[in-house]
């Protein structure tokens, strides 16, 4: 019987055949434009409008947002002994310290955001004073160049306000994880004269509906 013959598929295929939760992660090396406009995850976007998703198509953690990882930059900047002005909690200060430069990205989104508002509010009252023949406080006499710059501004804000919400997102998520751990981490330490002071049900409250108002309260705040 002849079996014929097999032509080995393409790399291109093979690559294509491999399924998201295989590769991994886009986000860790997508550019600051692919994020801001979503492209990376267009990909998965592309393939959910095709068919029903499935824990397959999902790609892994970036390392960065593994728990271990986030464990390890809690442990460097955390300590417990020191004492902060206000009463202010250790566990926080170690927060801040580890997500500076995220909340540094957040508060300068925030005010871009609201510069961008305040701009619009300017041109707005530019191309009233056009329309009723009156100077301007931006000294432009053409109503186009008043519209581009509506436009102009109407892009950064929008795009400035996705970009925050996705970086506190981030954040939140990942302070989450971090409180979660950190709380089964703690109750595996529990001597057992400890561990009866708290019931199960108490730890299970601290690691699902008090990490859930630790991401609520990140990505809310701004």
């Amino acid at each position: 019987m002849d079996q014929g013959h097999y032509v080995e598929i393409p790399d291109s295929i093979k690559s294509e055949a491999i399924p998201f939760s295989q590769q991994p992660n886009p986000l860790a090396k997508a550019s600051l434009l692919s994020v801001i406009f979503a492209q990376w995850i267009q990909p998965m976007i592309s393939l959910g409008s095709r068919r029903v998703l499935e824990i397959e198509d999902m790609w892994p953690v970036c390392p960065s947002d593994e728990s271990e990882a986030l464990e390890i930059r809690f442990h460097q900047v955390h300590d417990p002994r020191r004492q902060y002005p206000f009463g202010v909690s250790p566990v926080f200060m170690a927060y801040v310290k580890i997500f500076r430069v995220e909340l540094a990205v957040v508060l300068t989104g925030c005010v871009v955001y609201v510069l961008t508002l305040g701009l619009q509010t300017y041109v707005t009252r530019a191309l009233l004073e056009i329309l009723n023949g009156e100077e301007n406080v931006f000294g432009i006499e053409s109503g186009y160049w008043l519209v581009a710059m509506m436009t102009g501004s109407s892009l950064v804000a929008v795009c400035a306000l996705n970009y925050l919400f996705f970086v506190a997102s981030r954040i939140g998520s990942n302070m989450r994880t971090l409180t979660m751990s950190l709380v089964y981490e703690k109750a595996l330490r529990l001597s057992s004269a400890a561990r009866q002071e708290y019931t199960t049900g108490e730890i299970l409250t601290l690691m699902s509906v008090d990490t859930e108002r630790v991401f609520t309260a990140m990505v809310q705040g701004p």
